[in-house]
């Protein structure tokens, strides 16, 4: 027996019992090959906008990872091996499952990374296909307590990508904050940013220079809060605003592609995005403004 925590327990995923709540999803006999993938493919889940997909995969098996199927055993263990990179409810040693339940019950806390991911791997079924509302704040808690890039880096790009869909402005604004400090993608930040009718920041624009073209960064290490402040104001003085806007035919660019979830059993990684980095007048424009601040710079700098 245990007692979940409260915000956890109704978004627990059961393959057994009283409380099951997960079936293998049906899978069509013959998958169709969409091409470029080193994996079967199984089927579309939906589509963005401008007919950009999200595809579910058939990778290993399509069990949930972190369904509790309570025929499997379940007891303490004097040693218990180190959690596996990918953790499976169904091939964790009865120790790691007794393990895994206890953390259910205080999850915010720090804790081996494997056992919050396999919670995480639920978590994030929810966000695209169950109970978002109820995940996200568990999700942004959990970002508060754990220090893993991994585990920052899928959540974001999930987080950001289930909130477009929604509409869910807010989720994207609060991911969007250090989303770009953290090098997250460059596609995805910009299509959050346009969905939130947001410009790019100046302090975006220059972590993602290198997207830009612009490769100097003589003035912004040597400088950077200048060098931010300068941009501000040069994008404020350009655009009316402190960021550069992007008003161009968004999903007639071609292509990019970003991973969209850590649970390899729900779709694939993969969800195509508008390439920004293939509209020149865009990136122009960024590199001009970086450019224009540079030579400013260079210009204050000067022995009088």
């Amino acid at each position: 027996m245990f007692n979940p925590h409260p915000d956890i327990a109704p978004l627990l995923w059961y393959g057994d019992g009283s409380q099951k709540n997960w079936d293998y999803p049906d899978y069509p006999s013959d998958p169709p090959n969409l091409g470029g993938h080193t994996h079967e493919v199984a089927h579309a889940v939906f589509d963005l906008d401008g007919g950009r997909q999200m595809i579910w995969e058939f990778h290993d098996n399509a069990r949930e990872p972190s369904a509790i199927f309570s025929a499997l055993p379940v007891y303490q263990e004097e040693e218990v091996p180190p959690m596996p990179g990918y953790p499976r409810w169904f091939k964790l040693t009865p120790g790691q499952r007794w393990n895994y339940l206890r953390y259910l019950e205080k999850p915010y806390q720090p804790v081996d990374i494997g056992y919050a991911f396999l919670l995480y791997y639920g978590l994030e079924r929810h966000l695209y296909f169950g109970d978002y509302h109820a995940a996200v704040p568990v999700i942004f808690r959990m970002r508060g307590i754990l220090d893993h890039p991994s585990f920052w880096y899928y959540s974001s790009n999930a987080l950001l990508i289930s909130a477009y869909r929604r509409g869910d402005r807010e989720t994207m604004r609060r991911v969007l904050d250090g989303y770009a400090r953290h090098k997250g993608d460059f596609n995805l930040c910009m299509l959050a940013h346009t969905a939130a009718g947001e410009p790019l920041s100046a302090h975006e624009l220059i972590m993602y220079r290198v997207k830009f073209g612009f490769r100097n960064a003589r003035y912004i290490r040597s400088q950077p809060e200048a060098f931010e402040r300068e941009l501000t104001g040069y994008l404020r003085q350009e655009y009316g605003c402190g960021g550069i806007p992007y008003t161009g035919p968004l999903f007639d660019l071609p292509d990019a592609w970003t991973p969209a979830a850590a649970n390899w059993t729900m779709f694939g990684r993969w969800c195509f995005l508008p390439d920004f980095t293939q509209d020149m007048d865009f990136i122009a424009a960024g590199k001009t403004a970086l450019q224009a601040v540079h030579n400013r710079i260079k210009e204050l700098s000067k022995p009088s």
